[in-house]
C-alpha cells in the first residue's frame, strides 16, 4: 500500500497494488502511474536517483506522460 496526496480529494489517501497502472524505469528514478478511487491519475517518482527537487520530479513525470503515448519503450513495465 501507498499514502498519495490527490488533489480531487483535496487529501491523502492510501492505495493498494490495484491501483498501480504502470511503472516507468528510468535514468532518473522510477515513476509510478496510479490511479486513484475517484479516477484521478497520480504521478509518484522514487528510487535512488529519484530527484528532491519538485521541479526536476515534474520534468521527469511531464517527459513519462508525453513518452507513453508514443511505443513502448524496452524500460517501461505495465
Amino acid at each position: 500500500m501507498v499514502s498519495v496526496y490527490c488533489p480531487r480529494h483535496g487529501s491523502r489517501v492510501l492505495l493498494t497494488e490495484r491501483q498501480v497502472r504502470a511503472l516507468h524505469n528510468t535514468d532518473a528514478g522510477i515513476v509510478m502511474e496510479l490511479e486513484c478511487y475517484d479516477s484521478e491519475r497520480i504521478f509518484v517518482v522514487t528510487g535512488r536517483g529519484a530527484p528532491a527537487d519538485p521541479v526536476a520530479a515534474r520534468s521527469l513525470v511531464m517527459s513519462v506522460v508525453a513518452n507513453r503515448h508514443h511505443a513502448a519503450s524496452p524500460k517501461t513495465v505495465a
